[in-house]
């Protein structure tokens, strides 16, 4: 800031005072222009800070553009990194897998020979089982003939006897029947005549009845016990 010191004017006259002010003008115009002077000299200054400024951003902005390029390579070079170490993982897992294929198929061929040899074994001892099987039903079949055959036989001599009982019941139940009716009328009669009240007969008449109903039915049971007799012998 200038500070100009004005002089002081005395007051002689008109043409003094007129020469005075316009020094003093002359001095507020220098003043004036050295104070725009100054402003323009610290606009400029700060002009020239805001350059340096911007000079200092822009060298920051490409000293990040230069970190961001490099921080994009270093990406760049770890996914390569990435998809190579990845690359050499699948052809270890395609390696493995081939072992393991190979494997396998060493152990399905060792599995495949154990299940031929087993089969083989199964079948030639499911081969004896049933020829032995088949000898041992042949055994038990022809048994089974004769014994049917035995049976048969057996059957055909009880059916034989069978026949003969039943024609001899038959004959011994015709014989018996003709031999039961006669003492069995004769007792239904008398007890028919006894029981009767249109006939009137006398004590001695009645024990006569009697005394027959009790012949006729001791000769009945007697016909009767035959009969048994004989059925049990049959």
């Amino acid at each position: 800031m200038l500070t100009v010191q004005k002089r002081d004017t005395v007051t002689t006259s008109p043409l003094a005072m007129i020469e005075a002010n316009f020094i003093n003008y002359g001095q507020e115009y220098e003043y004036n222009r050295l104070a725009i002077a100054h402003q323009q000299a610290l606009y400029e200054q700060q002009e020239a800070e805001l350059l340096s400024t911007n000079l200092e951003l822009a060298n920051a902005q490409l000293t990040l553009n230069n970190s961001t390029l490099e921080l994009s390579r270093m990406k760049q070079n770890a996914d390569h990194i990435r998809l190579s170490t990845q690359r050499k993982q699948l052809e270890a897992d395609h390696l493995r897998n081939k072992i393991d294929e190979s494997r396998a198929d060493s152990e399905t061929t060792k599995v495949r020979r154990w299940a031929l040899i087993i089969f083989i074994t199964v079948f030639s001892v499911a081969a004896v089982l049933y020829i032995l099987n088949r000898r041992l039903m042949m055994r038990r079949l022809k048994a089974t003939h004769m014994s049917l055959e035995a049976t048969h036989r057996a059957l055909k001599e009880a059916h034989s006897k069978a026949v003969a009982v039943d024609i001899a019941k038959t004959t011994l139940v015709q014989n018996t029947s003709e031999e039961v009716k006669k003492p069995l009328n004769e007792i239904v009669r008398l007890a028919h005549l006894i029981t009767d009240k249109q006939h009137n007969m006398s004590r001695d008449q009645l024990v006569k009845m009697s005394q027959d109903i009790r012949n006729n039915t001791n000769e009945l049971l007697k016909y009767i016990g035959d009969a048994i007799e004989k059925a049990e012998k049959i």
